[in-house]
Protein backbone atom coordinates (compact mmCIF):
# COMPACT_ATOMS: atom_id res chain seq x y z
CA UNK A 1 0.00 0.00 0.00
CA UNK A 2 2.57 2.43 0.86
CA UNK A 3 4.88 1.37 -2.18
CA UNK A 4 1.58 2.36 -4.46
CA UNK A 5 1.52 5.95 -2.95
CA UNK A 6 5.20 5.92 -3.08
CA UNK A 7 5.02 5.62 -6.91
CA UNK A 8 1.84 7.76 -7.23
CA UNK A 9 3.98 11.12 -5.81
CA UNK A 10 6.93 9.85 -7.68
CA UNK A 11 4.60 10.13 -11.40
CA UNK A 12 3.05 12.81 -10.08
CA UNK A 13 5.85 14.73 -9.58
CA UNK A 14 7.31 13.35 -12.71
CA UNK A 15 4.30 14.71 -14.91
CA UNK A 16 4.43 18.22 -12.96
CA UNK A 17 8.58 18.63 -13.91
CA UNK A 18 7.35 17.78 -17.29
CA UNK A 19 4.86 19.98 -17.34
CA UNK A 20 7.34 22.47 -16.08
CA UNK A 21 10.08 21.95 -19.34
CA UNK A 22 6.95 22.50 -21.78
CA UNK A 23 5.39 25.35 -19.78
CA UNK A 24 9.06 27.26 -19.73
CA UNK A 25 10.17 26.48 -23.60
CA UNK A 26 6.84 27.65 -24.30
CA UNK A 27 7.01 30.86 -22.34
CA UNK A 28 10.66 31.55 -23.58
CA UNK A 29 9.00 31.12 -27.06
CA UNK A 30 6.12 33.47 -26.40
CA UNK A 31 8.86 36.26 -24.90
CA UNK A 32 11.02 35.82 -28.27
CA UNK A 33 8.22 36.03 -30.40
CA UNK A 34 6.69 38.88 -28.57
CA UNK A 35 9.86 41.30 -28.41
CA UNK A 36 10.36 40.33 -32.37
CA UNK A 37 6.52 41.53 -33.12
CA UNK A 38 7.25 44.28 -31.00
CA UNK A 39 10.15 45.53 -33.31
CA UNK A 40 7.91 45.08 -36.20
CA UNK A 41 5.10 47.24 -34.88
CA UNK A 42 7.04 49.77 -33.73
CA UNK A 43 9.22 50.40 -37.06
CA UNK A 44 5.37 50.17 -38.93
CA UNK A 45 4.05 52.54 -37.10
CA UNK A 46 7.19 54.85 -37.25
CA UNK A 47 6.40 54.38 -41.52
CA UNK A 48 5.43 58.02 -42.91
CA UNK A 49 1.57 56.52 -44.02
CA UNK A 50 1.29 55.88 -40.25
CA UNK A 51 3.11 58.18 -38.42
CA UNK A 52 1.00 61.09 -38.41
CA UNK A 53 -2.12 59.18 -37.28
CA UNK A 54 -2.89 60.54 -33.68
CA UNK A 55 -3.16 56.39 -32.17
CA UNK A 56 0.12 55.79 -33.64
CA UNK A 57 2.05 57.12 -31.01
CA UNK A 58 0.48 55.07 -28.38
CA UNK A 59 0.46 52.07 -30.68
CA UNK A 60 4.76 52.36 -30.55
CA UNK A 61 4.37 52.72 -26.43
CA UNK A 62 2.18 49.36 -26.69
CA UNK A 63 4.92 48.07 -29.06
CA UNK A 64 7.90 49.56 -26.69
CA UNK A 65 6.28 48.16 -23.15
CA UNK A 66 5.12 44.69 -25.01
CA UNK A 67 8.74 43.99 -26.08
CA UNK A 68 9.96 45.37 -22.53
CA UNK A 69 8.00 42.72 -20.38
CA UNK A 70 9.42 39.92 -22.41
CA UNK A 71 13.03 41.47 -22.63
CA UNK A 72 12.42 41.34 -18.57
CA UNK A 73 10.82 38.37 -18.08
CA UNK A 74 13.33 37.01 -20.15
CA UNK A 75 16.54 38.38 -18.40
CA UNK A 76 14.97 37.64 -14.42
CA UNK A 77 14.32 33.63 -16.18
CA UNK A 78 18.41 33.44 -17.20
CA UNK A 79 19.39 35.75 -13.89
CA UNK A 80 17.32 33.60 -11.61
CA UNK A 81 19.10 30.90 -13.11
CA UNK A 82 22.34 32.24 -11.93
CA UNK A 83 21.21 32.13 -8.35
CA UNK A 84 23.11 34.91 -7.63
CA UNK A 85 22.70 35.07 -3.90
CA UNK A 86 23.99 38.80 -2.98
CA UNK A 87 21.70 40.39 -5.38
CA UNK A 88 18.23 38.31 -4.66
CA UNK A 89 16.66 41.54 -2.69
CA UNK A 90 17.35 43.28 -5.71
CA UNK A 91 16.37 40.22 -8.56
CA UNK A 92 12.66 40.16 -6.17
CA UNK A 93 12.02 44.39 -5.58
CA UNK A 94 13.12 45.26 -9.06
CA UNK A 95 11.57 42.30 -10.82
CA UNK A 96 8.22 43.12 -10.02
CA UNK A 97 8.28 46.79 -10.25
CA UNK A 98 9.44 46.70 -13.52
CA UNK A 99 6.98 44.15 -14.67
CA UNK A 100 3.87 45.49 -13.18
CA UNK A 101 5.27 48.90 -14.55
CA UNK A 102 5.60 47.36 -18.24
CA UNK A 103 2.32 45.18 -18.06
CA UNK A 104 0.31 48.13 -16.70
CA UNK A 105 1.82 50.95 -19.12
CA UNK A 106 0.78 48.94 -22.01
CA UNK A 107 -2.64 47.59 -21.25
CA UNK A 108 -3.47 51.49 -20.12
CA UNK A 109 -1.70 52.47 -23.79
CA UNK A 110 -4.64 50.45 -25.10
CA UNK A 111 -7.19 51.75 -23.19
CA UNK A 112 -5.82 55.48 -24.62
CA UNK A 113 -5.83 54.10 -28.19
CA UNK A 114 -9.64 52.89 -27.50
CA UNK A 115 -9.86 56.35 -26.31
CA UNK A 116 -8.83 57.83 -29.72
CA UNK A 117 -10.53 55.85 -31.69
CA UNK A 118 -13.35 56.18 -30.11
CA UNK A 119 -12.87 60.45 -30.35
CA UNK A 120 -12.13 59.65 -33.90
CA UNK A 121 -14.74 57.88 -35.15
CA UNK A 122 -17.57 59.62 -33.64
CA UNK A 123 -16.68 63.20 -33.06
CA UNK A 124 -14.13 63.67 -36.23
CA UNK A 125 -14.47 67.69 -36.19
CA UNK A 126 -13.68 67.85 -32.89
CA UNK A 127 -10.72 65.98 -32.07
CA UNK A 128 -7.85 68.49 -33.43
CA UNK A 129 -6.16 68.19 -29.87
CA UNK A 130 -6.00 64.70 -29.62
CA UNK A 131 -3.95 65.28 -32.97
CA UNK A 132 -1.24 67.87 -31.44
CA UNK A 133 2.10 65.49 -31.13
CA UNK A 134 2.49 67.78 -27.92
CA UNK A 135 -0.63 66.22 -26.31
CA UNK A 136 0.29 63.30 -27.15
CA UNK A 137 3.45 63.61 -25.48
CA UNK A 138 2.10 64.39 -22.73
CA UNK A 139 -0.49 61.17 -22.28
CA UNK A 140 2.65 59.31 -22.57
CA UNK A 141 4.36 60.64 -19.56
CA UNK A 142 0.92 61.29 -17.80
CA UNK A 143 0.99 57.19 -18.33
CA UNK A 144 4.65 56.54 -17.04
CA UNK A 145 4.51 58.45 -14.17
CA UNK A 146 1.29 57.77 -13.03
CA UNK A 147 2.29 54.01 -13.07
CA UNK A 148 5.72 54.55 -11.52
CA UNK A 149 4.26 56.06 -8.76
CA UNK A 150 1.53 53.05 -8.54
CA UNK A 151 3.69 50.73 -7.98
CA UNK A 152 6.38 51.86 -6.10
CA UNK A 153 5.01 50.13 -3.33
CA UNK A 154 6.64 47.04 -5.19
CA UNK A 155 10.02 48.10 -2.87
CA UNK A 156 7.90 48.27 0.44
CA UNK A 157 5.74 45.12 0.02
CA UNK A 158 8.03 42.46 -1.65
CA UNK A 159 10.78 41.12 0.64
CA UNK A 160 12.85 37.85 0.56
CA UNK A 161 11.58 35.10 3.23
CA UNK A 162 13.40 31.82 4.62
CA UNK A 163 11.64 29.02 3.73
CA UNK A 164 12.28 25.59 5.51
CA UNK A 165 10.79 22.46 3.60
CA UNK A 166 11.17 18.79 3.80
CA UNK A 167 11.80 16.91 0.75
CA UNK A 168 12.80 13.32 0.62
CA UNK A 169 13.45 13.34 4.41
CA UNK A 170 15.85 16.10 3.87
CA UNK A 171 14.91 19.73 4.71
CA UNK A 172 15.88 22.38 2.65
CA UNK A 173 16.44 25.66 3.13
CA UNK A 174 15.79 28.65 0.78
CA UNK A 175 14.52 32.03 -0.31
CA UNK A 176 11.51 33.42 -2.56
CA UNK A 177 9.82 36.46 -3.10
CA UNK A 178 7.18 37.40 -0.11
CA UNK A 179 4.50 39.54 -0.52
CA UNK A 180 3.14 41.12 2.08
CA UNK A 181 -0.69 41.80 2.47
CA UNK A 182 -0.83 39.98 -0.46
CA UNK A 183 -4.96 40.35 -0.27
CA UNK A 184 -5.04 44.00 -0.13
CA UNK A 185 -2.51 44.75 -2.58
CA UNK A 186 -3.54 42.44 -5.47
CA UNK A 187 -6.36 43.81 -5.51
CA UNK A 188 -4.98 47.25 -6.13
CA UNK A 189 -3.43 45.59 -8.89
CA UNK A 190 -6.36 44.32 -10.19
CA UNK A 191 -8.20 47.30 -10.56
CA UNK A 192 -5.48 49.23 -11.82
CA UNK A 193 -4.26 46.81 -14.31
CA UNK A 194 -7.67 44.91 -14.99
CA UNK A 195 -10.67 45.52 -13.43
CA UNK A 196 -10.75 49.90 -14.62
CA UNK A 197 -9.17 49.17 -17.98
CA UNK A 198 -11.73 46.23 -18.78
CA UNK A 199 -14.69 48.48 -17.90
CA UNK A 200 -13.83 51.47 -19.60
CA UNK A 201 -12.48 49.04 -22.87
CA UNK A 202 -15.97 47.51 -22.58
CA UNK A 203 -17.49 50.47 -22.71
CA UNK A 204 -15.63 52.29 -25.73
CA UNK A 205 -15.67 48.69 -27.72
CA UNK A 206 -19.48 49.51 -28.32
CA UNK A 207 -18.98 52.63 -28.85
CA UNK A 208 -16.20 52.16 -31.40
CA UNK A 209 -18.50 49.46 -32.92
CA UNK A 210 -21.68 51.76 -33.11
CA UNK A 211 -19.55 54.13 -34.60
CA UNK A 212 -17.79 52.25 -37.05
CA UNK A 213 -21.36 51.01 -38.02
CA UNK A 214 -22.80 54.76 -38.54
CA UNK A 215 -19.69 55.54 -40.57
CA UNK A 216 -19.82 52.56 -42.87
CA UNK A 217 -23.10 53.51 -43.72
CA UNK A 218 -22.20 57.06 -44.58
CA UNK A 219 -19.56 56.53 -46.61
CA UNK A 220 -22.04 53.74 -48.78
CA UNK A 221 -24.43 57.26 -50.04
CA UNK A 222 -21.20 58.95 -50.87
CA UNK A 223 -19.65 58.24 -54.24
CA UNK A 224 -17.09 60.63 -54.03
CA UNK A 225 -13.95 59.41 -52.79
CA UNK A 226 -12.18 62.81 -51.73
CA UNK A 227 -9.49 63.08 -49.16
CA UNK A 228 -12.10 63.38 -46.41
CA UNK A 229 -13.87 59.65 -47.30
CA UNK A 230 -10.67 57.74 -47.65
CA UNK A 231 -9.46 59.52 -44.13
CA UNK A 232 -12.88 57.86 -42.30
CA UNK A 233 -11.80 54.80 -44.06
CA UNK A 234 -8.55 54.53 -42.21
CA UNK A 235 -10.32 55.55 -39.18
CA UNK A 236 -12.78 52.35 -39.91
CA UNK A 237 -10.00 50.15 -40.20
CA UNK A 238 -8.31 51.12 -37.02
CA UNK A 239 -11.51 51.12 -35.06
CA UNK A 240 -11.89 47.61 -36.06
CA UNK A 241 -8.59 46.86 -35.26
CA UNK A 242 -9.34 48.21 -31.77
CA UNK A 243 -12.25 46.41 -31.39
CA UNK A 244 -10.52 42.98 -32.17
CA UNK A 245 -7.77 44.01 -29.67
CA UNK A 246 -9.99 44.63 -26.79
CA UNK A 247 -11.79 41.57 -27.45
CA UNK A 248 -8.86 40.05 -26.95
CA UNK A 249 -7.90 41.31 -23.94
CA UNK A 250 -11.72 40.39 -22.49
CA UNK A 251 -10.44 36.89 -23.36
CA UNK A 252 -6.98 36.27 -22.35
CA UNK A 253 -6.28 39.40 -19.65
CA UNK A 254 -9.62 39.74 -17.41
CA UNK A 255 -10.60 36.22 -16.69
CA UNK A 256 -7.02 35.46 -14.98
CA UNK A 257 -6.73 38.61 -12.61
CA UNK A 258 -10.26 38.07 -11.73
CA UNK A 259 -10.00 34.25 -11.25
CA UNK A 260 -6.43 34.55 -9.14
CA UNK A 261 -7.72 37.78 -6.95
CA UNK A 262 -10.90 35.04 -6.21
CA UNK A 263 -8.61 31.90 -5.74
CA UNK A 264 -10.81 29.95 -7.52
CA UNK A 265 -9.69 27.10 -9.21
CA UNK A 266 -11.61 23.64 -9.58
CA UNK A 267 -8.85 21.36 -8.31
CA UNK A 268 -7.83 20.69 -5.07
CA UNK A 269 -4.29 21.47 -3.74
CA UNK A 270 -3.87 18.48 -1.98
CA UNK A 271 -5.93 16.18 -3.64
CA UNK A 272 -5.24 17.13 -7.16
CA UNK A 273 -2.18 19.36 -7.29
CA UNK A 274 -0.95 18.73 -10.85
CA UNK A 275 -4.18 19.66 -11.56
CA UNK A 276 -4.09 22.88 -9.34
CA UNK A 277 -0.88 23.85 -10.84
CA UNK A 278 -1.61 23.46 -14.53
CA UNK A 279 -4.58 25.33 -13.88
CA UNK A 280 -2.73 28.11 -12.62
CA UNK A 281 -0.02 27.74 -15.03
CA UNK A 282 -2.65 28.54 -17.85
CA UNK A 283 -4.35 31.53 -15.94
CA UNK A 284 -0.91 33.27 -15.33
CA UNK A 285 0.15 31.79 -19.42
CA UNK A 286 -2.69 33.89 -21.27
CA UNK A 287 -2.09 37.02 -20.04
CA UNK A 288 1.87 36.33 -21.53
CA UNK A 289 0.01 35.07 -24.51
CA UNK A 290 -2.33 38.23 -25.28
CA UNK A 291 1.21 40.44 -25.67
CA UNK A 292 2.27 38.39 -27.97
CA UNK A 293 -0.95 38.40 -29.93
CA UNK A 294 -1.26 42.31 -30.11
CA UNK A 295 1.04 42.71 -33.32
CA UNK A 296 -0.99 39.61 -35.14
CA UNK A 297 -4.31 41.13 -34.07
CA UNK A 298 -2.83 44.46 -35.84
CA UNK A 299 -1.44 42.46 -38.75
CA UNK A 300 -4.91 40.60 -39.04
CA UNK A 301 -7.37 42.82 -39.02
CA UNK A 302 -5.79 45.99 -40.81
CA UNK A 303 -4.76 45.96 -44.34
CA UNK A 304 -2.70 49.32 -43.62
CA UNK A 305 -0.52 47.52 -41.19
CA UNK A 306 0.01 44.19 -43.60
CA UNK A 307 0.80 46.63 -46.59
CA UNK A 308 3.53 48.66 -44.51
CA UNK A 309 4.48 45.11 -42.96
CA UNK A 310 4.92 43.56 -46.73
CA UNK A 311 7.01 46.63 -47.72
CA UNK A 312 9.11 45.88 -44.71
CA UNK A 313 9.76 42.29 -45.77
CA UNK A 314 10.29 43.38 -49.42
CA UNK A 315 12.70 46.48 -48.20
CA UNK A 316 14.61 43.83 -46.02
CA UNK A 317 15.16 41.32 -48.84
CA UNK A 318 16.14 43.62 -51.29
CA UNK A 319 19.46 44.46 -49.15
CA UNK A 320 20.11 41.38 -47.96
CA UNK A 321 20.44 40.56 -52.34
CA UNK A 322 22.24 43.77 -53.01
CA UNK A 323 23.90 43.55 -50.20
CA UNK A 324 25.28 39.78 -51.35
CA UNK A 325 25.96 40.85 -55.23
CA UNK A 326 28.32 43.16 -54.23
Amino acid sequence: MNSSKVNSKLKIIENLNTFKKWETIFRLSIHSITIICGIFMFVIYFQPSLRRLSVSVYYRGVAVFSAFESLLNLFFHFFHSFNLKKLKLINCNLKFFLLDISGSCLIWFEVISSIDRFLTIVFPLKTNLIKKLNFQRIVVIVIIIYNLMFYSTDFIFYNLKTINKIRLNKTVVFQECHLENENELLITIFINKSAIPFVLMFALTIAIFIGVIRVHKRLKLVTSRNKWNQTRQRDIKFGITMIVSNLIFFVLNFPWYFLFILRVNPFNAVDNFLGYYIFNAVLNDSIKFYFSTIFFTHLASNSLVRKEFLNLIKKGFFKIFKHRQT
